[in-house]
């Protein structure tokens, strides 16, 4: 199902490493089955984006590409095989590409191409170009839907709030992995990293107690402090126990999860690295 698309539109290209991005005004895509074509109202940038696309931090993929991420946007096309998804649709477009036909085979669409031959092949002939863009083509499962009018105008979300979504996404991952329950007591470390401070905010919001590690005692206050100000329910610490509060040094983790586990029924810890 096709509306009306233009013929061009504007997006952020990685010509090569070397030289750099380049606005560049190129040919829409069309909906072919098993796709979408999403209008991107916004998209979100990782604080490494400038390092993977510099060369910097060695994450292969090929160019010429459209960079991008997680996204927010409006489906403007869907392929003749949607059976649910429709045009004008408000969804979260997923960075994680699978395979069909084996779901291990994935990268990370337009910075990751994947360790298999795989996913190299999927994402260097199939899905190379990502959202930062006026139009991106995406897997129909990539797309999932959102409710517009419970976020947006009951709730009073913006769309760029949205995008948020795209990072809680990664601890929510590692967390769900573990199953997490609500009441249990977790540790988290590092807690004061761009991964590991995720963790902890979407930990509280999953019902966990959580015991934050760090390096940084001013860090891991000004974390605490945040959480607090946020969800003053939270119940979240640094240190060996609820009633008095002192910081772990990270290399003590063993330690600290041996005395949690002890005192304050700790049952989970988990790490997050980039």
């Amino acid at each position: 199902m096709q509306s009306a698309l233009p013929s061009q539109h504007r997006a952020l290209v990685l010509e090569s490493r070397e030289s750099g991005f380049q606005v560049k005004v190129v040919t829409t895509p069309r909906a072919t089955i098993g796709s979408a074509i999403v209008c991107v109202a916004a998209a979100g940038i990782l604080p490494y984006h400038r390092e993977v696309y510099s060369g910097n931090r060695p994450l292969a993929f090929p160019t010429p590409l459209v960079a991008g991420f997680g996204a927010i946007g409006h489906v403007a096309a869907v392929g003749s095989d949607a059976t649910a998804l429709m045009p004008g649709q408000l969804v979260y477009v997923d960075c994680v590409v699978r395979a069909r036909d084996d779901p291990d085979c994935l990268f990370l669409t337009a910075h990751y191409e994947g360790s298999s031959d795989g996913s190299k092949k999927l994402m260097r002939e199939v899905w190379r170009n990502g959202t930062f863009a006026e139009y991106a083509m995406v897997p129909l499962e990539n797309c999932i839907p959102l409710d517009e009018a419970r976020l947006c105008s009951e709730l009073g979300y913006s769309l760029n709030d949205l995008v948020y979504m795209a990072y809680l996404l990664v601890p929510h991952g590692g967390l769900r992995d573990i199953t997490l329950q609500p009441g249990e007591t977790i540790i988290v470390c590092p807690a004061t990293g761009f991964y590991g401070s995720l963790g902890v905010q979407v930990a509280i919001v999953m019902g966990a107690r959580v015991i934050a590690m760090g390096r940084s005692e001013e860090k891991l206050a000004k974390l605490k402090e945040d959480i607090t100000r946020h969800s003053q329910a939270a119940n979240i610490e640094t240190g060996h126990s609820f009633a008095e509060t002192r910081t772990f040094k990270l290399d003590d983790w063993k330690t600290a999860f041996d005395v949690g586990t002890e005192h304050n029924g700790i049952g989970k810890c988990v790490a997050f690295t980039p």
